[in-house]
């Protein structure tokens, strides 16, 4: 009777210590997120990522995530805490993993896990889709793939270009891996850079790299960057009768006053899966590139694979302006 009171007394303290609720784990490991926006020379948005801190003043993110930026604009999840970052102190392109020193302590960060993750292992997800700051979702370990001495975690969890440079999570709280949106192929496949590369990325010496040195990263180990497979084409602005007539009662002058215009132009799906909510902002901008006005857009409903979707957004031409229409962020099917 005392033997088997202790094997269940072991084995109740192995899935306390082991395991964790869910809910549990979301409350500990999301103040120690961050939503990253990675700005250019002007300050304007260029793309959305996530990250996580493992010291009191270290974060982890994507190297695809902070390359082509000037800045980054770090946000904490449930925080009005904003960091702005122009520098990096460790970088490892190959592994798609960066390092960023923060210029004040962070109470909250996320321990490394030591041991090696299983197929059909639960693990948690946290990132910021869409801008959604600390989105928590589950899935399961699906494959081990080997790449030369290393192996990737391929996971079920969904992971969208904002949810790129997120904690993986293991049943602990323990950070397994960093998530990474990758097209391999024209498919979105969902890895997880194993905690051993992050680890490995902290015992290399310090350096201060600023973001503008970074050689651009479009593809690599994990493929073209996801954000690439949803395009903005055919891009033009249009004046239709009403606003020529509007003009012409008011007297506008269009070489010293704003005009109200249309922009039209399409977003393309070039993926092999459905994409929704897709995100995207018009710049405009003077000659010099020094933005005027922005404004964001989403695209309401989804694009099949190969397919296009016409936007028309109404706005304003700026004199001897130019302009620009990027995507954010989206979430695929």
């Amino acid at each position: 009777m005392k033997t088997l009171l202790g094997v269940l007394s072991f084995l109740l303290t192995f899935a306390v210590t082991r395991g964790i609720d869910a809910r549990e784990i979301a409350h500990r490991s999301l103040p120690a997120t961050v939503l990253i926006e990675a700005l250019d020379a002007h300050g304007q948005p260029l793309a959305l990522g996530s990250g996580f801190f493992v010291s009191a003043t270290q974060l982890v993110t994507n190297y695809h995530v902070v390359t082509g930026a000037s800045s980054l604009r770090l946000k904490v999840t449930d925080s009005k805490e904003q960091i702005t970052i122009e520098t990096v102190s460790r970088l490892d392109e190959r592994n798609d993993l960066v390092i960023i020193e923060c210029p004040t302590d962070h109470p909250v960060f996320l321990p490394l896990a030591t041991t090696e993750p299983v197929i059909g292992e639960s693990v948690y997800v946290i990132g910021n889709p869409k801008g959604l700051e600390g989105t928590f979702s589950n899935g399961l370990v699906s494959s081990i793939r080997k790449d030369g001495e290393l192996s990737l975690i391929q996971i079920s969890a969904p992971i969208s270009p904002g949810s790129s440079g997120g904690a993986v999570l293991n049943s602990a709280g323990e950070v397994l891996g960093v998530a990474v949106a990758s097209l391999i192929d024209g498919q979105n496949l969902n890895f997880a850079i194993p905690v051993q590369c992050v680890t490995s990325l902290l015992g290399k010496p310090p350096l201060e790299l600023r973001l503008s040195q970074i050689p651009s990263k479009e593809s690599g180990r994990f493929g073209e960057r996801l954000l690439n497979g949803v395009q903005i084409v055919g891009q033009v602005i249009t004046i239709d009768a009403f606003q020529k007539r509007n003009m012409e009662q008011y007297n506008w002058d269009p070489s010293r006053q704003r005009i109200p215009c249309t922009y039209e132009f399409r977003i393309k799906n070039t993926l092999n899966k459905t994409v929704t909510d897709v995100r995207y902002i018009i710049i405009n901008l003077q000659k010099d590139g020094e933005p005027l006005d922005f404004c964001n857009g989403e695209v309401i409903g989804a694009i099949p694979p190969g397919l296009a979707k016409h936007m028309s957004e109404k706005w304003y031409q700026y004199p001897n302006q130019t302009f620009a229409i990027r995507v954010i962020d989206f979430k695929t099917q």
